[in-house]
């Protein structure tokens, strides 16, 4: 159990996806950050694509790859820069998994006190379907997790 008596955030972990749903959480992260000065370790999690069709495959060249990694690392710039927390207490991350291990097993490793998520919010067929990273960070992680569901 949770003792918020003596709860401190001292590392934070902000997965990001690029989407609203991520920036409607940048701006509760930043906001826990400025709260308990903590050090907010930006993340996105990619699987490279490969597509399959009945009578073709698409597999990714390594030129595809270094284009599609260079793209994300422009994003997950932005993604940090708009926190607007000094340099000292933001790091971003780009990793390669899938994204709900890569955010749990990174939380773990880096001993972080909290992770702060958004979440799509999609039930029905679409979350049966699509999934939820977020449902699945819940279930997994050994870190507390503050989900923020999407401004509506």
């Amino acid at each position: 159990m949770l003792d918020m008596t003596t709860f401190e955030v001292r590392t934070l972990i902000f997965p990001t996806d690029f989407s609203s749903s991520s920036s409607t959480a940048a701006k509760v992260a930043r906001g826990v950050a400025a709260r308990f000065g903590a050090r907010v370790e930006v993340v996105h999690a990619w699987m490279p694509a490969a597509s399959v069709l009945l009578d073709a495959a698409y597999i990714p060249t390594p030129e595809d790859v270094v284009t599609f990694t260079e793209r994300l690392e422009k994003q997950l710039a932005s993604a940090t820069a708009e926190l607007g927390l000094p340099a000292d207490r933001v790091a971003r991350h780009l990793l390669q998994g899938e994204p709900w291990r890569v955010v749990t097993a990174f939380a773990s490793e880096r001993g972080a006190d909290l992770i702060v998520m958004g979440t799509h919010g999609r039930s029905g067929l679409p979350h049966l379907v699509m999934g939820s990273v977020a449902e699945r960070v819940v279930r997994s992680s050994t870190v507390p997790v503050l989900v923020v569901p999407p401004e509506r």
